[in-house]
């Protein structure tokens, strides 16, 4: 939706043992004539009390068989995707978006260095440039938001 509010679904925390926990390594990239990027992170898929959970994150996360896990995320109809994580079992928890929220961060700081250089130079028609990097900020930092949300609500109280 272009215009107007899109209806938000709340995050959902599901806690419970893990079992058939699978993990994947997905690998992206472009390399031409011996030259590119490839990069590569790690997707764990496993099931708390029958339902699926998928976590992928970019750092290794400790997870075995039998651990008790709080998650928190979005639910779709293939399962939970899982926005943060507790472990109950050893004490490891993660979210894996504050490199996001600072992204943003980052498109903020950009837009008003370009606003000001704009009213230094007397550039006027430059100044809405910026307008299209502050709404990408603005919406990395909610969903950075949105991690740090799903995080708080997987820690124990």
């Amino acid at each position: 939706m272009i215009f107007g509010k899109k209806k938000q679904t709340s995050l959902e925390t599901l806690t419970g043992e893990v079992s058939n926990l699978r993990s994947s390594t997905v690998v992206s990239g472009n390399v031409r004539k011996g030259k590119g990027r490839v990069s590569s992170s790690e997707n764990l898929n496993f099931l708390i009390d029958g339902k699926a959970v998928s976590l992928g994150d970019g750092e290794r996360v400790n997870l075995s068989d039998g651990d008790k896990l709080t998650v928190a995320g979005r639910s779709s109809n293939i399962g939970l995707g899982a926005m943060a994580f507790y472990n109950h079992t050893n004490g490891t928890y993660g979210e894996n978006g504050s490199f996001i929220k600072w992204f943003g961060w980052g498109f903020y700081i950009f837009a008003g260095l370009w606003v000001l250089v704009s009213l230094v130079e007397k550039e006027f028609e430059l100044i809405w440039f910026p307008l299209i990097p502050a709404l990408i900020g603005r919406w990395l930092w909610k969903v950075g938001k949105e991690y740090e949300q799903a995080l708080k609500l997987c820690m124990p109280k």
